[in-house]
């Protein structure tokens, strides 16, 4: 596995420099391995209810320290979610939507898969994109 660590600066959208990385920097995608740091905002879609209600999708413009993010990016797409913790220790998290705006800092660490290409494909059964990972070469 290839290391890229990486900083994302004040003010970056997160999420998008992250998928705009990998576009240009790992044709074979990345687990995402660690991430900390502080955003203002954050749009995340929560888990729907066991009665099958609609996930709710909200923005939230509060600092927050990252406590963790985890998933996968690829050149077919992305699947992310994140825990972050407020001013009181109480924490929120979900599938991560964007408008993840960087406070001060935030540090990742993705790991490049050598030797498989992460990538996703529509499952009829779930209705959403999914994760297919293939040999390469």
């Amino acid at each position: 596995m290839k290391l890229h660590a990486l900083r994302i600066c004040p003010g970056a959208e997160a999420k998008s420099f992250l998928e705009d990385y990998v576009k240009k920097n790992t044709p074979s995608g990345v687990f995402v391995l660690s991430c900390c740091g502080s955003v203002k905002s954050v749009t995340l879609r929560y888990a729907s209810d066991p009665d099958g209600t609609t996930n709710t999708i909200e923005t939230l413009y509060k600092y927050f320290e990252v406590l963790s993010m985890t998933g996968t990016l690829s050149q077919e797409g992305t699947h992310l979610h994140i825990t972050l913790a407020d001013n009181t220790g109480r924490t929120v998290g979900g599938h991560l939507v964007g408008n993840l705006m960087v406070q001060t800092t935030m540090e990742v660490a993705l790991g490049e898969p050598q030797g498989l290409v992460l990538g996703r494909e529509f499952d009829k059964h779930t209705g959403y994109s999914e994760l297919v990972v293939k040999e390469n070469g």
